[in-house]
């Protein structure tokens, strides 16, 4: 094991100054970090080996809004995408992206307990990275990862019993956490970025510290987040479907039938352009899409009818000043945010 290092002993400061109303901290904290303060100087880094995606709403869920039921919309996304997309399975494809090191989800643990067994009060330091060594990933233990500072980490605590973690409950915090994540769900198509809030994690640590089971990710992602960079990221990912000159021409007939044949919902403004009438839809940007014309626009996927359910927010957690509010059964017109979530297992690795 390791000494907790600098970069971490920051964050966490900044973290409990944040929660205990502390003035002067210096650079970005990440929101509460929990409803206790750590002490440990015990330190284990580890990198998911194996991402576990939902196909449904019921796995790896965690209630967001406090209305007694566990919240997961990402699964409705993901197993939508592998339904349309024939090609495409976000599970492989993360896994894929994990053995060959573009994609790393990193961990660093930090306990009073050097057998991080028993700690009535963990720290946690999340954040992604690469690879830094040469080939690929061993995944043994032995990989050196090259963090992303470019990205803030995300910081978290939690009592540790019998190797359970769980950070702290989201709904008990007045500052939710953040976390970016850019996960690779579609081979040769870039990876969809999720800017997670309301971040909680829970995990099992292995009785000989070198591996981590059962670790769940959840959170959610703001409404004008799905809108600005999820809706674009899928259209991104079925013109990668189109575009991919291996891809079988079945599946580029389904995607193609679905998003690119005038099934967004028509704007007036683009009559004048549209070359096939009333079947335009208009972009973020202002372009109009055209039907059959071989891409598919932003607006074909986020006004398509049977995605825009899938899109709209499940639980609201802010309130209209942009503060941190859950509100449980909230009216559908007033939720604010998509819930997701996520499984994963880790090795022992160094950052």
């Amino acid at each position: 094991m390791k000494s907790v290092r600098p970069g971490l002993a920051t964050t966490l400061c900044m973290s409990v100054c944040g929660w205990l109303g502390c003035s002067g901290a210096a650079g970005t904290s990440m929101g509460v970090i929990g409803t206790c303060t750590p002490s440990g100087n015990h330190a284990a880094q580890f990198v998911m080996s194996q991402a576990k995606i939902p196909m449904d709403n019921m796995q790896y869920s965690l209630d967001l809004d406090g209305d007694g039921k566990k919240d997961n919309k990402l699964g409705l996304i993901l197993s939508a995408l592998k339904s349309t997309s024939k090609g495409v399975d976000p599970e492989a494809s993360i896994n894929s992206a994990i053995r060959k090191g573009t994609f790393a989800f990193l961990l660093e643990l930090v306990s009073a307990d050097a057998t991080f067994q028993s700690d009535s009060c963990m720290a946690t330091h999340a954040e992604t990275g690469t690879f830094a060594g040469s080939g690929m990933p061993m995944l043994d233990g032995s990989d050196l990862y090259m963090a992303n500072r470019d990205v803030a980490v995300a910081a978290m605590t939690g009592a540790l019993a019998q190797g359970a973690f769980a950070s702290a409950d989201p709904l008990a915090s007045t500052t939710p956490i953040e976390l970016k994540l850019f996960l690779p769900i579609a081979s040769g198509a870039p990876p969809l970025e999720f800017d997670i809030v309301s971040a909680q994690l829970q995990l099992t640590v292995a009785a000989d510290g070198k591996t981590l089971h059962r670790g769940e990710l959840h959170g959610a992602v703001r409404k004008s987040d799905v809108d600005s960079k999820v809706a674009p990221g899928l259209a991104a990912i079925f013109n990668a479907v189109l575009n991919d000159s291996m891809g079988m021409a079945s599946t580029k007939k389904s995607v193609a039938d679905l998003f690119d044949s005038g099934s967004g919902t028509p704007d007036p403004a683009c009559g004048d352009t549209c070359t096939k009438k009333d079947l335009c839809c208009k972009n973020p940007d202002g372009s109009c899409s055209q039907p059959s014309d071989g891409k598919i626009d932003i607006c074909e996927v986020s006004t398509q009818s049977a995605i825009v359910n899938i899109l709209d927010p499940d639980v609201k957690l802010f309130d209209a000043q942009g503060h941190y509010k859950p509100v449980a059964g909230a009216p559908a017109a007033e939720k604010d945010c998509l819930s997701l979530g996520l499984g994963f297992d880790a090795v022992a690795a160094s950052f």
